[in-house]
């Protein structure tokens, strides 16, 4: 089976290649200071990848939330066990939000935590965070299984009704080709078969 993703590869490894690719972006406007173009462009991340980010969040290296998708999260330092791993990690994570005791304002409908530090002239200078869902994946692998299913049950239905249709048209010939076969045999030579 080597090669095939799940599911669930496939929501990490989607989910972090988005967030490494907007990561970029926010960090030049991180390093502008501004924090209204910062909340804009998680906005407009939040915004591309559609229903599955359900946040989109920027910390700077002590935890503080520099900018949010969420209007509950204010600017204080994020202390749960889920965001300290983000920050203490230094390559991009995913994380699974299974823990119990985590903040709801933040995790609720999340199925994972995406983290990528963003690193300027080989230090880090804050983390983009992603809360994903992996409700909107699923839902879609699971249309395209059922309508492969549908087609296939079609596919067989139709295979189906043309094999009898065939069997049915060669069985007619075979009584045909019997019935002249056995009147030349009695000597009625005027018999055709087509």
């Amino acid at each position: 089976m080597e090669g095939k993703l799940t599911r669930r590869e496939f929501v990490r490894d989607s989910s972090v290649t988005f967030a490494s690719c907007i990561a970029h972006s926010p960090g030049m406007a991180l390093s502008s200071g501004d924090p209204a173009t910062l909340a804009r462009h998680l906005t407009m991340a939040q915004e591309q990848h559609g229903g599955d980010v359900k946040y989109v969040l920027m910390q700077d290296a002590s935890g503080k939330v520099l900018a949010s998708t969420l209007s509950t999260i204010g600017a204080l330092p994020l202390t749960d066990p889920v965001s300290q791993r983000a920050l203490d990690s230094q390559q991009p994570i995913v994380q699974e939000l299974r823990e119990a005791g985590l903040p709801q304002t933040l995790y609720q409908q999340c199925a994972y935590d995406v983290a990528v530090p963003i690193v300027d002239h080989g230090s880090r200078i804050a983390t983009l965070r992603l809360g994903v869902s992996s409700r909107g994946i699923h839902t879609r692998v699971w249309d395209v299984v059922s309508r492969g299913v549908w087609m296939a049950g079609v596919a067989l239905f139709a295979g189906g009704v043309l094999a009898v249709m065939v069997d049915r048209k060669m069985q007619r010939s075979f009584r045909d080709l019997i019935r002249v076969t056995r009147s030349i045999a009695a000597g009625d030579l005027s018999q055709r078969v087509t």
